[in-house]
Formats: C-alpha cells, sequence, structure tokens
C-alpha cells in the first residue's frame, strides 16, 4: 500500500528495555527546483529514506569515509536491501530502523515518519538517494537528540540537506541527473557537493519532539 512507511524494530538488549525513550517526528520537505538545481527531471524523487536510532558505535552515512556495499547500491540505484541487511547485522548498536516509499518531488512536497531514540542509542541517522543522479543523497550522520546534561532534545530543528556525493560513480556536475556513468576508481570519500547546480539544500529536514 502507497504511503505506509516500513518499520523494523530490532530488539535491545534485556537493561536497554526499561530505558528512557523519546519519539521524533521527522519531516522532509522538498526543495529541489529547475531554477535552483539546473534541471528537474519528470521522475525526480528521492528514494526510501532509511534511518536508524542507533549509539555511537554505529555509522550509517560515514562522511569523510567510504561507501559500503549497501550505501553504493542506495547511492546509485535506490534499492535498500543491501543497506538493511547491513543494519540487520548490527542489532547491538541499532534499536530502530525505519524505511518509508519513494517521494516524488512534483506531487509529494513533504514526508513523514517517527523514529523512537533511547539514552543508549541517542543518535538519529538516516539516507535518501537523489534520484535519478549518478551517486547522489540527501541525508544526517549522528545527529544526537540525547545528552546526559540536557536529557532529550525538546526543540525543534530545521536543518538543510545538501547534495551528498557518494563517490562511487563519476558524473559529479550540476544539473547531470542521468544514471549512466563510469565506476569512480579508486572510490572517494563520502562528501558534500559544491559548485553550481549545489549551492542550495535539495531538501529540508524538521525533527519535533511527539512523545
Amino acid at each position: 500500500m502507497k504511503h505506509l512507511l516500513a518499520i523494523f524494530a530490532l530488539a535491545l538488549a534485556g537493561p536497554m528495555a526499561s530505558a528512557a525513550t523519546a519519539t521524533y517526528s521527522v519531516t522532509i520537505e522538498n526543495n529541489w527546483s529547475q531554477a535552483a538545481h539546473l534541471a528537474l527531471p519528470s521522475n525526480a524523487h528521492f528514494s526510501p529514506v532509511v534511518a536508524v536510532a542507533h549509539d555511537s558505535g554505529y555509522t550509517l552515512l560515514p562522511i569523510g569515509g567510504k561507501a559500503s556495499a549497501g550505501i553504493e547500491l542506495l547511492a546509485e540505484t535506490g534499492r535498500t536491501e543491501q543497506i538493511l541487511e547491513e543494519i540487520s547485522q548490527s542489532e547491538a548498536a541499532v534499536s530502530q530502523s525505519v524505511e518509508t516509499e519513494n517521494q516524488f518531488v512534483l506531487r509529494q512536497p513533504v514526508q513523514q515518519f517517527e523514529i523512537t531514540l533511547s539514552e543508549g542509542h541517542p543518535y538519529l541517522s538516516f539516507v535518501s538517494m537523489i534520484a535519478p543522479s549518478p551517486d547522489w543523497v540527501v541525508g544526517v550522520s549522528n545527529l544526537k537528540l540525547y545528552t546526559a546534561d540536557a536529557a532529550f532534545s525538546e526543540s525543534t530543528q530545521r536543518l538543510p540537506l545538501y547534495a551528498i556525493n557518494a563517490g562511487t560513480e563519476e558524473g559529479d556536475v550540476g544539473g547531470n541527473f542521468g544514471l549512466r556513468n563510469p565506476a569512480t576508481e579508486p572510490r572517494e570519500a563520502i562528501g558534500q557537493l559544491t559548485g553550481r547546480g549545489f549551492e542550495e539544500p535539495f531538501a529540508y529536514l524538521t525533527i519535533q519532539r511527539v512523545r
């Protein structure tokens, strides 16, 4: 059924089951336009969002590092099966994962999901492909929403989501929303794209505690 979230709750270790938790509403608001980003394909969309609540020992989107096989597949094709498999292999580090459906720019300006964090798993990370594109994504990495001195964040945060290069495919030129590009050999580090066509965020992220 369209527009439903597929939520995968991973089992917590016994002591964590009673830990304090907070649930956040996450909203992704489209900002992709031809004027700002040089082109807007008729099928422009963001792939399924894969989001995780996790501890400090886990990284979904390693900014400055190299893409995993799961990040590469998602960044180049929008497919999520490999990254979900990688997440499932990190059950101790990840307390919850969320997968949404595609968000089509021309008919779905916003998409929302909820995710629950705990004291032991206080970080939010997510990634979604800018589709079509060579290997570009939007996302956040290791956003901490709980600290011992301030507890869970109650403030609403609105953050820009700029294009991020996964470093696995060539063609990183503003306005190139084609999928057929040669592989980058050797792989480059994951990092924000800059220059013409990348100055403006492709989306905005709003995070608000709901319970």
